[in-house]
C-alpha cells in the first residue's frame, strides 16, 4: 500500500500522519503509566472494589452516552463552522452536562438498591461533578481535534493520566479502598478541562443564535441514539454480572476486559483522535478516502493482532505474577476475550468513517439490533460464570462489529477484499508469534513459582524478537512507510492559533 501514499492530500496526510504519532506516543505514556497503576492497585485492592467502582462506571457512561447531543462532533464535522456555530456547541454541551449530574445525584439512591450496595450511592454522587467538568471542556478538545492540532492534544491526554493514577494508587496507599478509584477518576477529569482551556484561547459569549443551535442539534441527533446504544451494548455485561453474579465476579471479569481492551484504547483511541477529523477533510476524495481508511486498518492491525495474541499465550504468567493469585479467575475471560480485542481493533474505525460521511444512522441501525441481542446472550451467559460472559460477548459483537464494516465499505465503495488484503500483514505476524510462543511454552522445562517473572521477562522478550521477525518478513513495506512517517515527522512541527472558527 505504499505505493498510493501520493494519493493523499498532501497537507491533510501529513498532519493525520504526524498527528497520529503524537496520538500514539501521547497514549503509549498515558497507557503505560495506567498499566503500572493497575497492577500496583490490584495488588493494594480487591476485586470486590474494582467491581463497586465498574457498576459506577457503567452508570457514569450510559448517562453520559445519553446526554450526548453530538455537540462535540458537530464542531469536527462542520469544517467552515464560524464563531457562532461554536459558540452554541459549547453551551448546548455545558447543558447536557449539568442536566446528566442532577439526573445521577436524583437517581444515586435507586441504583444503589438495585445492587444491594449503599456505597454506591455515595460514588455516584460524589462522581456526578464529572459530567460537568468535562462539559465545559469538551468543546476546547474537539476544536484542537478539528484544527488537526494533535500535538497540543496529546498533552491533554497525557499529563491528566498521570496526575490520576497518582492519586488513585496514593489513596490506596492510605487505605481509602475504592475511593481511591473515585478520587482518580474525578482528578482525571478536571485537568483535561483546565488545560483545554490554558491551550486554546477561543472563549465562549452568552450570545447564542437560534438558527446556529437549530445546525448543532440537527447533526448531533443522529449520534445521539448511537453513543446511547454503544455504550449500552459495551457496559451491559457489567450491569448484568453485577447485578447477577456480584461485584466480586465483575471485578475479575472488569479486570480481564480492561486488560484486553489495551490494545483498542491505546492504539485504536489515538488513531480514532485522528481519524474522524482526517476523514472529514478528505470524503469529498473517494480514493484519497479509501487509502487512508485503508491504511488506518492496516497500522492497527500490525499492531493490536500480534499485541492481543501475545497477551493471550502469557495471560496465565502475567496474571499470577504481576497480580497475584487472588486474581486467577481472570485468565480464561481474558484469554476469550481477546479475541473480541481483535475485532474492535480493525473495526473501531468504521464509526468514525460513517461519521464523516454524514451516515451515523448505519452504525445506529446495527448496534439497535446487537443491543438486545447481547443482553439476551449475557444473561445466558451468567449461567456459567464470567467465563459464558465472556464468551457471549466476544461472539455477538465481533459478529456486530464485522458487520458495520461491511456496511462502511459498501457506504463508501470500497471492495472488502482490499481490507482484507489489508489485515494480511497482521494475520501472518500474529500466527507466527503464536506458533513461535506455544512451542516456546511447551518445550521450556517447568520452572518453580518463584522464576515466574524471569519465564514472563523470557517470553516477552521471545514475542519481541518474532514479532520484528515477522514485520521483516511480512510487513517489509509497512516497516518502510513507518522509516518515512519517523523522517516525516522530524521535519515537522504542530504549530497555530485557535479562533474557534474553521481554518
Amino acid at each position: 500500500m505504499a505505493e498510493l501514499n501520493n494519493q493523499i492530500d498532501a497537507t491533510v496526510g501529513q498532519k493525520a500522519i504526524r498527528g497520529t504519532v503524537w496520538m500514539l506516543c501521547s497514549f503509549g505514556l498515558a497507557k503505560a503509566i495506567g498499566i503500572v497503576s493497575n497492577i500496583v492497585l490490584a495488588r493494594l485492592l480487591f476485586p470486590d472494589d474494582f467491581g463497586v467502582f465498574v457498576i459506577a462506571g457503567a452508570v457514569f457512561g450510559v448517562m453520559s452516552a445519553l446526554g450526548d447531543l453530538g455537540t462535540a462532533a458537530a464542531v469536527v464535522y462542520e469544517q467552515k463552522a464560524d464563531v457562532a456555530h461554536t459558540n452554541s456547541a459549547f453551551w448546548i454541551g455545558t447543558f447536557s452536562g449539568v442536566l446528566q449530574s442532577a439526573v445521577v445525584i436524583v437517581a444515586a439512591p435507586w441504583i444503589a438498591e438495585l445492587y444491594g450496595n449503599a456505597l454506591l450511592r455515595d460514588i455516584l454522587i460524589v462522581l456526578s461533578v464529572v459530567f460537568v467538568v468535562k462539559a465545559v471542556g469538551e468543546t476546547h478538545h474537539m476544536l484542537l481535534s478539528r484544527d488537526l492540532r494533535f500535538k497540543a492534544k496529546a498533552v491533554l491526554e497525557l499529563v491528566p493520566g498521570l496526575f490520576s493514577a497518582v492519586v488513585s494508587v496514593i489513596g490506596a496507599l492510605l487505605g481509602f479502598g475504592v475511593w481511591s478509584l473515585v478520587f482518580g477518576m474525578v482528578v482525571g477529569a478536571t485537568f483535561p478541562s483546565v488545560l483545554a482551556w490554558r491551550l486554546v484561547p477561543w472563549r465562549p459569549t452568552l450570545a447564542l443564535d437560534l438558527a446556529q443551535v437549530r445546525a448543532v442539534l440537527c447533526y448531533g441527533k443522529s449520534l445521539m441514539g448511537l453513543s446511547l446504544l454503544i455504550v449500552l451494548t459495551e457496559n451491559i455485561d457489567y450491569m448484568i454480572v453485577g447485578r447477577l453474579l456480584g461485584t466480586a465476579s465483575l471485578g475479575l471479569y472488569s479486570q480481564g476486559f480492561r486488560l484486553a481492551s489495551y490494545p483498542e484504547t491505546t492504539v485504536v483511541w489515538a488513531v480514532q483522535k485522528v481519524a474522524f477529523p482526517t476523514f472529514s477533510r478528505l470524503r469529498d476524495d473517494q480514493e484519497a478516502l479509501h487509502v487512508a481508511f485503508l491504511k488506518i486498518i492496516q497500522y492497527l492491525a500490525l499492531v493490536s493482532f500480534p499485541l492481543l495474541t501475545v497477551l493471550m499465550i502469557l495471560a496465565p504468567q502475567l496474571v499470577l505474577t504481576l497480580y497475584g493469585p487472588k486474581w486467577e479467575g481472570t485468565i480464561l475471560p481474558l484469554q476469550i476475550l481477546c479475541f473480541l480485542g481483535m475485532s474492535h481493533s480493525v473495526t473501531a474505525v468504521s464509526k468514525d468513517m460513517l461519521m464523516a460521511v454524514g451516515r451515523p444512522d448505519l452504525a445506529f441501525k446495527c448496534n439497535l439490533v446487537a443491543l438486545p441481542a447481547t443482553t439476551i446472550g449475557v444473561a445466558i451467559g451468567t449461567q456459567f460464570g464470567i467465563v459464558g460472559v465472556a464468551v457471549a460477548m466476544t461472539s455477538l459483537l465481533s459478529i456486530g462489529s464485522w458487520a458495520i464494516l461491511i456496511l462502511t465499505n459498501r457506504e463508501i465503495d470500497l471492495s472488502f477484499w482490499r481490507v482484507l488484503d489489508a489485515l494480511r500483514p497482521a494475520v501472518f505476524s500474529s500466527l507466527l508469534l503464536f506458533s513461535g510462543l506455544l512451542l516456546f511454552q511447551m518445550i521450556a522445562p517447568a520452572a518453580p513459582s518463584t522464576d515466574g517473572a524471569w519465564n514472563l521477562v523470557n517470553s516477552i522478550l521471545l514475542a519481541a524478537i518474532l514479532y520484528l521477525l515477522s514485520l521483516l518478513l511480512f510487513g517489509r513495506k509497512t516497516l518502510w512507510e513507518a522509516r518515512e512517517i519517523a523522517l516525516s515527522f522530524r521535519r515537522n512541527h504542530d504549530d497555530g492559533a485557535y479562533t474557534g472558527a474553521a481554518g
